[in-house]
This record gives C-alpha cells, sequence and structure tokens, in this order.
C-alpha cells in the first residue's frame, strides 16, 4: 500500500503503486456500459502499467476502507503532451473515476478524491480535461454543477468512439506501408490547427509497418496508424441488444457474411489512430481511405475510431457502418476565475487517448 495522503475514521487515499495493480484492476471491472451492447471498457490485466505507459505517465489514486483494507474507489490523470492553441502543452486527462458498486455509501469521498488530486497535479500540467458518456445524466448532473469545493466541468464538445464493422475486399486507394517520407511534416503542419491533438504520431506500440499513406504526386494527404494494444486499453463484451442481438443470432454471422465479435469475450479490435486528411482532398477519398485502411485487417478485429463533433472529418462517419458510443469532452477547471476554453480551434479526438 502507498503512502497515506488523506485518512480519518471510515476510509484512507492514497497514492496508487505498482503493487496496487490488482485492486485498480479490481474497481476498474466492476461497471459495465449498457447501450446496444453491455460492454466493458478494461485497462488490461496491469492497469498500472496501463496509466503509467499511455503517454507522458500518471497518478492514480486509490481510497481503501479502514475496517477491510478493501480498495473501493479510483481516480486517475494521465498526462499528454497536445497542442492547444497551436503550441505543445503538458496537458492531464482525468478519468477512472470509479467506485465499488458495494460502496456507494462513501460516495461523498470523490470530492476529497478530486482535491487531493488537484493538490497533486495542479503544477503539473498547463489544462485538464474529462469526458463523461452522454448517457450518463446523473454523473453529468453532479460535476457540471458550479460547487466551490470542487473543479468546474466547463462543456466544449461531443467525443465519439466509433465501432467500425470491419470487411475485407479489393482496395481502390493505392496505400503505402511504413513510408515515413514527408510524413513529420504532414502531422506537424495539421495537428496544430486542432486543440487536444497528440503533438506526435508515434504514440505507445507504435511500429514504422503500422503507419499508413495515402500520397497524390508524392504528397501524403491522408495517413494513419494502426495499433494494437490490449495490454494499455481493450474492450470485454458480454451482450448484445436490439438490433445487434438479432444481427448476431442471424444466418448473416454464421454464413460469415456479417462479422461480430462472440459475446463473453474480449474484442479482438485495434485503434485507427492519428487519423489525418489533407483539407482539399475531397470527401469521397476520404471515406475510401478508411474503408480500404479496414480492409488491411479483414474481417477478424474491430476497428475503433474516435472524432469529436467540431472536427471537420465527422460528417463523413455516417457514410460508414457503425456502432457509436458518445461522450461530452469538458475542460477541468480548479481555479474557477480562470476557465479554459478549447472551442477556438476544432477538437481532435484521438482514440488512444480518451
Amino acid at each position: 500500500m502507498g503512502e497515506d495522503l488523506f485518512r480519518n475514521e471510515e476510509i484512507s487515499i492514497e497514492l496508487a503503486k505498482e503493487e496496487d495493480s490488482e485492486s485498480i484492476r479490481a474497481v476498474y471491472e466492476s461497471w459495465v456500459y449498457e447501450h446496444k451492447q453491455t460492454i466493458q471498457f478494461r485497462r488490461g490485466i496491469d492497469p498500472y502499467y496501463s496509466f503509467q505507459h499511455e503517454d507522458d505517465g500518471a497518478i492514480t489514486l486509490l481510497a481503501r476502507e479502514n475496517s477491510s483494507k478493501k480498495a473501493f474507489m479510483t481516480c486517475s490523470c494521465v498526462f499528454h503532451k497536445m497542442y492547444i492553441d497551436g503550441e505543445v502543452k503538458r496537458v492531464g486527462y482525468l478519468n477512472g473515476l470509479k467506485l465499488l458498486p458495494d460502496f456507494h455509501r462513501y460516495t461523498k469521498y470523490f470530492f476529497k478524491c478530486l482535491d487531493l488530486l488537484k493538490e497533486k497535479v495542479t503544477n503539473e500540467c498547463d489544462l485538464f480535461y474529462a469526458t463523461i458518456l452522454k448517457d450518463a445524466k446523473d454523473t453529468q448532473e453532479t460535476f457540471e454543477k458550479d460547487r466551490p469545493y470542487m473543479p468546474l466541468y466547463k462543456k466544449q464538445d461531443v467525443y465519439t468512439t466509433f465501432s467500425i464493422f470491419p470487411h475485407k475486399g479489393k482496395m481502390k486507394l493505392p496505400l503505402e506501408r511504413g513510408n515515413l517520407k514527408g510524413v513529420e511534416e504532414f502531422y506537424w503542419a495539421n495537428l496544430r490547427k486542432y486543440n487536444l491533438a497528440p503533438s506526435s504520431f508515434k504514440n505507445y506500440g507504435y511500429k514504422d509497418e503500422n503507419l499508413i499513406t495515402y500520397r497524390k504526386n508524392g504528397k501524403v494527404v491522408a495517413s494513419c496508424v494502426l495499433q494494437e494494444n490490449p495490454e494499455i486499453k481493450n474492450y470485454y463484451l458480454y451482450s448484445y441488444h436490439g438490433w445487434l442481438k438479432f444481427l448476431y443470432l442471424s444466418p448473416l454471422k454464421s454464413l460469415g457474411l456479417v462479422y461480430l465479435p462472440e459475446e463473453n469475450d474480449r474484442i479482438p479490435s485495434y485503434s485507427i489512430s492519428m487519423l489525418m486528411f489533407d483539407e482539399d482532398l475531397e470527401d469521397k477519398e476520404k471515406i475510401q481511405f478508411i474503408k480500404d485502411v479496414i480492409k488491411i485487417n479483414g474481417k477478424t478485429k474491430v476497428p475503433m475510431l474516435g472524432m469529436s463533433e467540431s472536427d471537420p472529418n465527422y460528417h463523413i462517419m455516417k457514410k460508414i457502418h457503425h456502432v457509436k458510443t458518445s461522450s461530452y469532452l469538458y475542460t477541468i477547471n480548479f481555479d474557477h476565475d480562470k476557465v479554459a476554453n478549447l472551442k477556438k480551434r476544432p477538437i481532435y479526438g484521438e482514440v488512444e487517448f480518451i
């Protein structure tokens, strides 16, 4: 167990260490998301490692009940180097604020956890952000209220993760793998136009062979990186509902005409990370680029792609078959008199970082 940051007669809150990973995992995997499917977001088998290696380090707090010594609540801040108003800043993503279902009597300590996190991270970053699922109305109401004793959450955008139906077939665009020529310049010129865009396209697990580019007359006009890091993040599927359940049980799946992951198993997924287009590229080519990228891994893995509604390319996703999960994106302002505003530029929704 780590050093206590807070202790009273009921609980203690500590800075998590490597040996606390199993306790973090137990809290994390106590919650599921119910929509068109019952799904669980996981941080691999070693959540502590996952947080620390996602990008530029992290801080995780862990709360324990004194009487049982049982860990019941987590709260994390993952650090990223991102573009904010055209400059690279160190940014903190607050996430993993979770409570074991049987410990709701300690909900009141959420705010104490945030207060302790504030003490630890305020001087570490230039800006903080968080996301809350659009369906989580009670959570939104709790955190959107302006209270002097907790950080101010200001809504900036809607971020969506698209789980795309995989398919195979003949590619229509001349895609290239691992050709780095002009890529650094392409990303540098375009990422700066966004807020919350990673400062580098080479994130955790990057390999040159997973860099996919489309060029016209030798110029990069579209690029992405295929990332598959289940030790960092993965999804576990319990069951389907509604039309997805119908499709799952239909002959279309059994005949191999449509691919859906099996229930009660980890989803074999990968991320279409660092997706970027030249602003002059036509929509039909952008759509075809995504479709052709998906064909690289065929029909046995689910592509995941993230995008915010302010992204000028968001509308093209209507042309690609998917199941989506949306969240509100907020800036978190520990000083209520200095409220961060990200609306001056479109927000970049990097699926590996949200």
